[in-house]
C-alpha cells in the first residue's frame, strides 16, 4: 500500500510539471530536472563526486592554489561566496557594489594569497584570503570599456587587467602599474577582446578576442569578426604576436572570435573556444568551428576535435580547463550542457557527460584530479578518479 501510494504521488507530482510546462510556466529543463533530478551524469572516466548549491547562477569559479577552496560569483549578483570543500559548506563571503559584466571573472593568485574579480564601473578588487579584506582597487581610466577579467602571472607577480578596451598590468604587492595600453585606438581599434591568461613561466600576456575584417558572401563584400589570439611582451605596447585561430563568423561555418582560451601546464599549446553553433544558416552558415589547439611556437593548428560535430547540439561558448598535470582538458559547452573530456596528448574525445544546465565557466583543481562546473544554480564537482 505505502509503494502503490508513493508512486501514485509521484506521477500526480509529474502530471502537474506537465501541465505547467504546456502552459509555459516552467521550461523544458525545468521539466526534466523535476522529473528526473537536476540531469547532472558521470561519464566513463569522469564520476559526479557533489554539488555545491548557489542562490544565484554562478558564472565565474576560481579554485584556491591548495585545493581546499572554490571562489564562486555572479553577473547576476554583487556577492563572491567562498566555499571549503571538505565541510561543503560557505566560510566566507565577499562583497562588491556592482555586478560584474562578464564572466569567468574571478582569479586566485597561484601562491594563494590573493583573490580578484570586477566590480563595474571598471574596478578590479583585489582581497587578501588571510583576512579576507579588500587591500587594494584597480581603476582603470574614465571609459576603458569596464572590468571584464584578471589573470595572475605563473609566480604570482604580476596581475593582468583586461576590459572592452584597456589592458593594465600590474605588479602585485606594490601593486604598481607596469603597462596600461588603450585598445580602442590604433592596431586595436573596432576589435573585440573577450578573455586573458598568462603563458606559462612568462610574463607574456595572452588575449583572445576577434579581428574586424573583410568577407565575401554569396558575391558580396561584408566585414565579420576572425578570431585571434595576441601576444604581450613585458615591453610591448603593441603585440609582438598574433595568431588567426578561427575564419570569420559567416565565412562558410567559421567559428568568430575566441570567448575562451587556456595554455596548457607546460606552455607548448593554446586551447580556444568559441561561440559554436551561432550564426544564420542563410546568411554564411552556422558556425561549426568549435575548439581548437594551437601550439604556441608557430600558431600551428594541431587539432579540432570538435569541429564539425553537430553544433547546435555542442554549442554554445565553450569554457575550457587543463587539468593541472596537462593529461586531460576540460571543455564545457555553454547553453546545452555537454562536457568533454580531452586528452591531453591526442587530443581526442576520451570521456563525455552533461551538467544538466548552461555551463558558464569551468575550474580545475590545481593539485588533485578534479574539475568543477558551473552550471544551473550550483557547482558540480567531478573526479578524473578513473583515469
Amino acid at each position: 500500500m505505502n509503494k502503490i501510494s508513493a508512486g501514485y504521488y509521484k506521477w500526480i507530482a509529474s502530471a502537474v510539471i506537465v501541465g505547467l510546462a504546456s502552459y509555459g510556466w516552467v521550461s523544458n529543463r525545468q521539466l526534466i530536472n523535476g522529473m528526473f533530478g537536476d540531469g547532472a551524469t558521470s561519464g566513463k572516466i569522469a564520476k559526479l563526486e557533489y554539488r555545491l548549491q548557489e542562490s544565484f547562477p554562478p558564472t565565474a569559479v576560481a579554485w584556491s592554489p591548495d585545493g581546499r577552496y572554490i571562489a564562486v560569483g555572479s553577473t547576476m549578483s554583487s556577492r563572491i561566496d567562498i566555499w571549503d570543500l571538505p565541510q561543503r559548506k560557505i566560510i566566507e563571503t565577499l562583497h562588491r557594489k556592482f555586478p560584474p559584466v562578464s564572466f569567468h571573472d574571478i582569479a586566485w593568485s597561484p601562491n594563494g594569497q590573493y583573490v580578484t574579480f570586477c566590480d563595474a564601473p571598471g574596478v578590479l578588487r583585489v582581497y587578501s584570503t588571510r583576512s579576507w579584506t579588500e587591500i587594494h582597487a584597480l581603476r582603470g581610466p574614465p571609459g576603458d570599456g569596464g572590468c571584464s577579467q584578471s589573470a595572475f602571472s605563473g609566480d604570482s607577480g604580476q596581475v593582468a587587467l583586461l576590459s572592452t578596451k584597456l589592458l593594465e598590468v600590474v605588479s602585485v604587492g606594490d601593486w604598481k602599474t607596469l603597462k596600461s595600453i588603450n585598445l580602442g585606438i590604433g592596431w586595436g581599434r573596432s576589435n573585440f577582446f573577450n578573455t586573458i591568461s598568462y603563458l606559462p613561466n612568462s610574463h607574456i600576456v595572452l588575449i583572445g578576442g576577434g579581428q574586424y575584417g573583410p568577407i565575401t558572401i554569396f558575391g558580396h563584400e561584408s566585414w565579420s569578426l576572425d578570431g585571434r589570439v595576441w601576444f604581450y611582451g613585458p615591453t610591448d605596447e603593441v603585440p609582438s604576436r598574433t595568431i588567426r585561430a578561427y575564419r570569420a563568423n559567416g565565412d562558410h561555418g567559421g567559428g568568430g572570435s575566441i570567448r575562451s582560451l587556456t595554455p596548457s601546464p607546460n606552455g607548448r599549446y593554446i586551447v580556444t573556444g568559441v561561440n559554436t553553433g551561432t550564426g544564420d544558416a542563410g546568411y554564411g552558415g552556422i558556425a561549426v568551428e568549435s575548439v581548437h589547439i594551437l601550439r604556441t611556437s608557430d600558431g600551428q593548428l594541431i587539432a579540432a576535435p570538435l569541429d564539425n560535430v553537430y553544433p547546435v547540439k555542442f554549442g554554445g561558448p565553450g569554457v575550457i580547463g587543463y587539468t593541472h598535470d596537462g593529461r586531460d582538458i576540460i571543455v564545457a559547452h555553454g547553453m546545452t550542457g555537454w562536457i568533454h573530456i580531452l586528452d591531453g596528448t591526442t587530443f581526442g574525445v576520451i570521456d563525455i557527460m552533461r551538467s544538466g544546465d548552461s555551463n558558464l565557466d569551468v575550474a580545475v583543481n590545481p593539485v588533485d584530479d578534479e574539475f568543477a562546473v558551473a552550471s544551473g544554480r550550483r557547482v558540480i564537482v567531478w573526479s578524473l578518479s578513473n583515469r
